[in-house]
């Protein structure tokens, strides 16, 4: 089987792929340990959360004078925030980068739509630069309620967030963005 897209269904698919005795590939679900999932038949050709900000987050800390940064994260979906609380703190310190609010991440629920008190919190850190975990829609409406506000910092986000949706939301909100991601012609 060739597929499935993203990291939830593969998370899915991959146990009855097990359970079939079927080989599955997925090239663009990258989120740590679903493989595993499959019990030896789930196969990915893509880099996982890890591998991909253990190489944009230097490069972005770089170009940007980045040191610190302030995460911010939807808590309620799962491969965004399994990329919160697990990858960005695994790599940020590796790198150089201090999380100032490691403690006390901000986060938010699926589907907010304001983004106004979301942003006021991250403006009163002190942080460098800002990470961002969420779907794409969550990403563009933050995108462009940081720009609204006039906060100019850069933002790290995930690589679910490129897509059309996060593009459309974000508008010129999305500069100073960077999603680290496979190459994706289409995006």
């Amino acid at each position: 089987v060739s597929g499935p897209l993203s990291s939830g269904e593969a998370e899915v698919v991959f146990v009855q792929a097990a359970q079939l005795q079927i080989p599955i590939i997925t090239g663009t679900a990258n989120k740590e340990g679903i493989t595993q999932l499959g019990e030896g038949w789930a196969f990915r050709n893509t880099a996982t959360n890890t591998a991909l900000y253990t190489v944009a987050m230097p490069i972005w800390a770089d170009e940007y004078g980045v040191e610190t940064a302030v995460l911010v994260f939807d808590e309620a979906e799962p491969v965004s925030a399994a990329a919160a609380q697990f990858s960005i703190p695994g790599v940020a310190p590796n790198v150089g980068i201090n999380i100032v609010n490691a403690d006390s991440p901000i986060t938010f629920a699926r589907g907010q739509t304001d983004f106004s008190t979301t942003v006021q919190r991250i403006m009163d850190t002190e942080a460098d630069g800002v990470i961002i975990m969420s779907a794409p829609a969550e990403a563009g409406l933050i995108a462009r309620e940081l720009a609204r506000q006039g906060e100019t910092r850069p933002v790290i986000g995930h690589p679910a967030q490129n897509s059309n949706t996060f593009f459309e939301q974000g508008g010129e909100g999305i500069n100073n963005w960077v999603l680290p991601s496979i190459f994706d012609p289409g995006s």
